[in-house]
């Protein structure tokens, strides 16, 4: 369960980083990208299995508001 608990915490300080950089215009990966959009699934595994942080929530970039404007592009309907 440790181990658990570092990763998760990681790949939320991941999210972190890459939001920002996406916020910020930077370019990042096609992996990277779909890792922010689909953080949703990460979360819940992660609370699946207690790997969250408390006040977690709080803390996190909402990823539909705070994204790129390419990403939020590909997000609008044709």
């Amino acid at each position: 369960m440790p181990r658990l608990e570092e990763n998760g915490r990681k790949l939320i300080a991941v999210y972190r980083t890459l939001a920002d950089a996406i916020r910020n215009d930077r370019t990042v990966s096609p992996a990277a990208e779909w890792l922010v959009d689909n953080f949703h699934i990460v979360e819940e595994q992660l609370e699946k299995s207690g790997g969250l942080p408390k006040g977690y929530y709080r803390e996190l970039p909402n990823s539909k508001l705070e994204i790129g404007p390419a990403i939020r592009a590909s997000m609008r309907s044709p």
